[in-house]
């Protein structure tokens, strides 16, 4: 999406309506620990499909399992 970075640290599938949600971090945070503030100013949270653009390019780092997982 541009020069943007965004951490996704979950996902919410509704199994009933096949919505998903994605709780993405950002990762440029510098601050207290002080979860009011950084859900408060926008450091965090709930976010859907359309938090992306359709027409900008994103890479996406997946990390490997470790083995016997």
């Amino acid at each position: 999406g541009g020069v943007l970075a965004h951490t996704i640290i979950g996902v919410n599938f509704d199994e009933l309506t096949g919505s998903v949600q994605y709780l993405i971090l950002d990762p440029h945070f510098v601050g207290a620990e002080d979860i009011k503030t950084i859900s408060e100013k926008g450091w965090i949270g709930w976010k859907d499909i359309k938090f992306w653009k359709e027409d900008s390019f994103y890479n996406l780092c997946c990390p490997m399992r470790p083995k016997g997982y």
